[in-house]
């Protein structure tokens, strides 16, 4: 799927959202996309632990042959609602042909629970998970999975 015009989604229990939240959170991916207009977009699946969260991972190419990344979530629930001790949302990257995976940074959810976070990578084909964290430098994904899904650059 390359960059374009998003579809609103709809969501379990998105009734009960204003139009406004929808709206900005809306803006939020759009900006998202409009970073990169020549990136493929790839969408992040939500996790049982949080079924309202929305995500997507943009990439593309730059002048080094590296792949810069751009997630962006919505709908995330804050990181305490999952349990008690979990203060933020780290994004985890794993190459596909790799088994471990490499924290590429802190993701801090808005108060309208969405946020988004740049990187850059030298893999062209790999996993992404969103997990919330005690720690924004964590070294190992917690079990607490927001959302998940995998990107490839042509």
């Amino acid at each position: 799927m390359s960059s374009g015009t998003l579809a609103r989604q709809d969501r379990p229990g998105a009734g009960d959202r204003s139009h406004r939240g929808r709206r900005a959170a809306l803006l939020g991916l759009l900006v998202l996309t409009a970073g990169c207009a020549t990136g493929e977009i790839f969408s992040l699946a939500p996790d049982a632990r949080t079924p309202g969260a929305a995500g997507k991972v943009q990439i593309s190419a730059d002048g080094n042959g590296n792949t810069l990344l751009r997630v962006g979530v919505q709908y995330l629930a804050p990181p305490a609602n999952l349990e008690p001790r979990l203060t933020t949302y780290v994004v985890w990257i794993r190459p596909s042909a790799g088994r471990q995976y490499t924290n590429v940074g802190q993701l801090t959810a808005a108060e309208n629970r969405s946020g988004t976070l740049a990187a850059t990578t030298p893999f062209q084909d790999f996993g992404v998970l969103v997990t919330a964290e005690q720690s924004g430098t964590v070294n190992e994904p917690s079990q607490y999975v927001g959302l998940r899904g995998n990107a490839t650059r042509p």
